[in-house]
């Protein structure tokens, strides 16, 4: 890239920024992460400057996640890049994500659950469109608050590289442009290019650990400090991040070495290969086993590390229990990492479409629905020994197909008898369901709202009145054995 815009201006930083990520001079496809937000909106803006400029001669498309996770509001930021990419003469590429559904199903965090789907849909949505890669809007304050939480957590040589310029995931490469901007620069941007943008009130929530970090620890530090401790850490996570390049490409060329068996379920490792590296190696080996058999690593502290690395180093038979039902398998002549498949869990079943006047399967329950008249009962009941509870509800109130899945954290629901939404979880809590209850509990939803939360209460939406001309009966019952 060669520069024609000036030293000191934002459009300088993020070309810097962009020869940092060893994206091409000319040529190939690359994939703007936008969520709407102003340090995304910032990086579209310069980065097509950059390009009308024929500084960065690269095609360039918008890509954005609706997590779904904040209603009307999600729906307005995804309208909202929508538009902002129309309007430049942009390709556009939206997919929706089920965050609330994904962390309940694995046990995770909503905020890591939505991060998890958002790099795996940008990566699809990167390889559907063959892009190079796709660029995402983390910024200097991002690499703070990951350094500083890594830090309060306990972390490894490798996390104290905060977040990288560029990096692979999910089999696509990821950049980041704007590492070295600082958010008070990104906001003046904005201003001066009289850019819109969308709030995401959950960012003001101090009830997630990053946001106490942003909004309360890194205030102080500056207080404290000025910006002179700041500096000094992001000089720290460079050198770094240069450093554990060689680490990485150790930990590569040993485990090649080192590997006599993968697949899906296990990782068979050669001790004696392994017994000769350094523990930085060892670590980053250790982390490629656990990525192979796909395990999130988000509950992995030093001390699940360090226990495994002492093992090989010692050489005695054991078994080391890790998160997410792994075991590590340690003895004389090789490290196995593989699935605890005793401890496994059932799995929740899918979500489903219920075809009105058929019969279907959720999990143990057979769910029925028919439309009859008013006061008419059009289908045969089950038969005896099966327990069965039945709901009438307005067919003209219900938009779109009927849809059955488990419940989600965020689920909103107006109860019968109610005037106001209520989340189903209070609900629950309410009307002092059991825990074996609460846990069997799902949703009858249509395309715009839940029509019950099976099988305690319909919602006031759709309830039967005066004018109602057509009902919905559906009935659910699990049969004895």
């Amino acid at each position: 890239m060669n520069p024609t815009v000036g030293s000191d201006s934002f459009e300088e930083q993020v070309r810097a920024g962009a020869e940092r990520c060893r994206l091409p001079a000319e040529g190939g496809r690359l994939l703007l992460a936008v969520s709407g937000g102003a340090d995304s909106m910032a990086m579209l803006e310069a980065l097509q400057c950059l390009q009308k400029g024929g500084v960065l001669r690269m095609e360039l498309a918008v890509g954005h996640v609706n997590h779904q996770l904040r209603g009307a509001a999600s729906d307005g930021d995804e309208r909202f890049v929508e538009d902002e990419a129309g309007r430049r003469g942009l390709a556009f590429f939206s997919r929706a994500a089920d965050a609330a559904g994904y962390a309940q199903r694995h046990r995770l965090s909503v905020e890591t659950a939505a991060r998890i789907l958002r790099l795996r849909l940008l990566a699809e949505t990167a390889r559907c469109w063959q892009a190079d890669a796709v660029a995402t809007a983390h910024q200097q304050d991002d690499q703070m608050e990951t350094l500083i939480f890594r830090l309060l957590r306990g972390t490894s040589f490798r996390g104290l590289c905060g977040i990288r310029p560029s990096v692979r995931l999910e089999g696509v490469r990821f950049v980041r442009p704007m590492l070295s901007v600082s958010r008070e620069r990104i906001l003046d941007y904005c201003r001066e290019k009289h850019l819109g943008w969308r709030e995401d009130a959950t960012n003001a929530d101090c009830g997630f650990a990053r946001n106490r970090i942003r909004h309360r620890m890194l205030p102080f530090l500056h207080r404290q400090g000025g910006r002179q401790m700041e500096a000094e850490m992001l000089r720290l996570a460079e050198r770094c991040q240069s450093l554990f390049e060689t680490v990485e490409q150790q930990a590569q060329e040993q485990f090649v070495l080192a590997a006599l068996f993968e697949t899906g379920e296990q990782v068979v490792l050669n001790r004696s290969v392994l017994e000769d590296c350094s523990p930085f190696v060892l670590g980053e080996i250790i982390r490629q086993c656990l990525l192979h058999l796909k395990v999130g690593l988000r509950d992995y502290t030093a001390r699940h590390y360090q226990t495994v690395i002492e093992g090989i180093y010692q050489g005695r038979q054991r078994c080391v229990v890790l998160p997410g039902e792994i075991e590590c398998l340690v003895n004389e002549k090789t490290l196995t990492f593989c699935r605890r498949k005793e401890s496994a869990e059932p799995s929740e079943p899918e979500p489903m479409v219920l075809p009105i006047g058929q019969t279907g399967q959720f999990g143990p329950w057979r769910i029925r629905s028919a439309v009859v008249e008013k006061a008419a009962d059009g289908w045969k009941r089950p038969s005896a020994g099966a327990k069965q509870w039945t709901e009438y509800l307005d067919a003209d109130k219900v938009r779109g197909p009927v849809r059955v899945r488990m419940r989600r954290a965020a689920d909103r629901f107006v109860p019968l008898g109610m005037s106001r939404p209520k989340k189903v979880g209070k609900f629950l809590t309410a009307v002092q369901a059991d825990e074996a209850l609460k846990k069997g509990v799902f949703v009858v939803e249509d395309a715009e709202k839940i029509l019950w939360v099976a099988p305690l209460r319909i919602s006031e939406e759709v309830k039967i009145d005066e004018q109602t001309g057509r009902i919905l009966q559906l009935s659910i019952w699990q049969q004895v054995m």
